[in-house]
């Protein structure tokens, strides 16, 4: 019998109806995008956190979420004094996008394959 220090998965990894609990603090992947450019895809199938410098004004999309019934979420921190435009898919409260100035936090969220995204900003002008 020969140890294995680095057992690779093959195939899917399915939990089926199992959950995983008490897992204390989380870490998310980070995409740093230092000059975001006219227009920026976030692909949210491999990042938790988007971390963008607009370099000009900028509009955005949001690929890759999973798939209806399933949930995906991520923060967006956007930098620069440009303008953002964000999918018109996000419902904000009230149905009013908020105001952005630099640096600003969102959170979103969407439970039917991105559809709708549901869209809250956590806060602008951090100091």
């Amino acid at each position: 019998v020969a140890s294995d220090a680095t057992p690779a998965l093959g195939g899917a990894l399915d939990a089926a109806t199992f959950s995983i609990e008490n897992l204390g603090a989380l870490e998310e992947q980070v995409s740093t995008v230092a000059a975001s450019g006219a227009t920026q895809t976030l692909d949210v199938s491999g990042h938790g956190v988007f971390d963008v410098t607009m370099d000009e004004a900028c509009t955005f999309t949001f690929s890759n979420p999973a798939p209806s019934g399933d949930a995906s979420s991520f923060v967006l921190i956007l930098r620069g004094g440009f303008t953002p435009t964000l999918p018109s898919s996000i419902d904000w409260a009230a149905a009013t996008a908020p105001s952005y100035s630099t640096p600003s936090m969102y959170v979103f969220v969407t439970v039917d394959g991105g559809t709708t995204w549901l869209g809250v900003q956590s806060g602008g002008a951090f100091g």
